[in-house]
């Protein structure tokens, strides 16, 4: 089974997908550390439908706060996964109804 992965983002209450591809390091390669550190994302999983929060793998300094996981430094921190739920008729919904196609496929 191929994997696809969404990236939503929060939006008030509630998480929306933002993107979608078949390469997790590529979909999360945008996110900041400090929307990350505050929970801003998660990554769902189509199409076994599983949920999973995304959280920095170490602290960075005040002044790196607002970087990317990679730059041209090198990797300043990686985002971790951690399963949250099953959700796989929401997903398979969301994957369905995102208005891009999967990227990397």
């Amino acid at each position: 089974m191929r994997i696809t992965y969404l990236l939503a983002s929060r939006k008030k209450d509630e998480f929306t997908v933002d993107d979608v591809s078949a390469d997790l390091g590529q979909l999360c390669q945008s996110v900041e550390y400090s929307d990350v550190a505050n929970g801003e994302y998660q990554v769902w999983t189509y199409p076994d439908g599983k949920i999973y929060s995304v959280s920095p793998d170490r602290k960075v300094p005040p002044s790196a706060l607002f970087s990317t996981p990679y730059n041209e430094s090198g990797t300043l921190w990686l985002p971790k996964l951690q399963h949250l739920s099953d959700a796989p008729e929401m997903i398979k919904a969301a994957y369905e109804s995102f208005n891009g196609e999967p990227k990397n496929t």
